[in-house]
């Protein structure tokens, strides 16, 4: 009796065309891995300088944490009154549209507050610590975050990126037994850079530019993973 296997039907094209095909995967294999290799491996660095000035985050930046209604109270949340993110969704430079929102009255009944976009947020709970994003809208956010408010004096992405280049060393002194967890006031503390908003705003283009580039990178692995998709089932006849 033949099994499964021996049963299966596969296509046979003549071996010079199963050679450009195969041919023509490996191709598009080695872009993706280059390309892989480049979003891997990159990390935005910022070069400091000796003469720039430090202070700490609260004396430049208005911080505050989050708060989550009771999820048990519909009313609290079955609405699109205001935007509200979780700590797992900082995934990103930027915030995109949250997977929640709260209403007026679920604002007004917690500690959740509404902050303006262009803030930082800065998750704080175990494996969420330090993962960041800025605000590309107004909105809540719950108490595993701690919410950066901007002003004239610096720019977000700029202590977004000195932030991220110093989170191994932040995460190392991280509290608690069984949740490795951060505090708004351990946040509050950091000692930050603070060179004029000129020279920020320079050096954030130049990062830019080079995440620009990584996303570009990023991009080609979604096209060619889908091409080798498409050739395959071309083969396949799918």
């Amino acid at each position: 009796r033949k099994t499964t296997v021996e049963q299966f039907s596969i296509p046979l094209p003549p071996l010079s065309i199963q050679k450009e095909i195969v041919a023509e995967i490996e191709q598009y294999q080695k872009i993706i891995d280059g390309a892989r290799q480049v979003v891997d491996n990159y990390r935005p660095t910022i070069q400091i300088n000796s003469d720039w000035q430090y202070t700490t985050l609260q004396s430049i930046c208005e911080l505050q944490s989050g708060g989550t209604p009771l999820r048990n109270i519909d009313e609290y949340w079955n609405s699109d009154d205001y935007p509200w993110y979780t700590s797992g969704e900082l995934n990103s430079i930027y915030t995109t549209a949250p997977l929640n929102y709260i209403s007026e009255k679920g604002l007004r009944c917690s500690s959740a507050k509404i902050f303006p976009k262009g803030s930082l947020l800065i998750g704080m709970y175990d494996t969420a610590a330090f993962k960041m994003s800025i605000l590309d809208r107004d909105a809540a956010f719950n108490q595993a975050i701690c919410g950066v408010k901007p002003n004239s004096k610096i720019n977000m992405i700029f202590l977004l990126l000195f932030l991220m280049s110093n989170r191994n060393e932040y995460l190392k002194m991280r509290m608690g037994a069984r949740q490795r967890n951060l505090t708004k006031e351990f946040i509050a503390n950091l000692k930050v850079p603070c060179p004029p908003l000129e020279e920020q705003n320079i050096l954030v283009d130049r990062i830019m530019s080079e995440i620009s580039i990584v996303e570009s990178n990023r991009c080609l692995i979604e096209i060619f993973e889908k091409k080798i998709q498409d050739k395959l089932c071309e083969v396949w006849g799918e």
